[in-house]
């Protein structure tokens, strides 16, 4: 990756935050998103090597270990994990202090409900593992398919998959992911 996990993803969520919903939720362009994978990874994706799977778990768990310090470092105490406090704050920033509270006890139910899907093993923190997890689920396009970008159209399905009551797909994603990564 040219730049750093977090300013590409900042980068990404402020180009969304300036869009309707309707635009993020149609925006595909590779150059708004997320790259992934090197150019390397795509040579060997376009010539069929089989060690492009491996290529690529190595690239984002990579970018997950990245991702995670770096919203450690920023938002956290920089121990490499998330508490739920941290997670929130790199969610959303600071609340202004007059900020509706009915606005803010939303985002934080919604926010939990996150976390606590990401949270696979229920230790009260996302570790670099968890993360992981999440950032290549968010690598699937519509067709199941990985294709090494994050889109804002792929980015703003999931957040809202996210912060869903009740179980869903992404759920078995996320731990069908942590597995093929790391093993049980």
């Amino acid at each position: 990756m040219s730049i750093g996990a977090l300013n590409s993803f900042n980068t990404m969520m402020n180009k969304a935050r300036n869009m309707s919903m309707s635009e993020a939720s149609q925006n595909t362009k590779r150059e708004d998103g997320v790259i992934l994978v090197t150019e390397e990874w795509r040579d060997m994706a376009r010539n069929g090597d089989a060690k492009t799977g491996e290529k690529y778990q190595e690239l984002i768990k990579g970018f997950g270990q990245e991702y995670t310090k770096q919203l450690d470092e920023k938002f956290g105490n920089g121990d490499g994990v998330l508490t739920f406090d941290e997670y929130f704050k790199s969610e959303v920033g600071d609340i202004p202090s007059d900020a509706p509270q009915e606005e803010v006890q939303e985002m934080q139910k919604m926010i939990k409900i996150a976390f606590n899907r990401i949270n696979l093993d229920g230790n009260k923190h996302i570790d670099a593992k968890e993360m992981t997890a999440l950032l290549a689920a968010m690598d699937y396009d519509s067709e199941s398919r990985v294709d090494g970008c994050i889109t804002i159209k792929d980015f703003m399905s999931w957040s809202i998959k996210l912060g869903e009551k009740g179980k869903n797909f992404l759920d078995d994603l996320l731990k069908y992911n942590y597995k093929s990564f790391f093993g049980n």
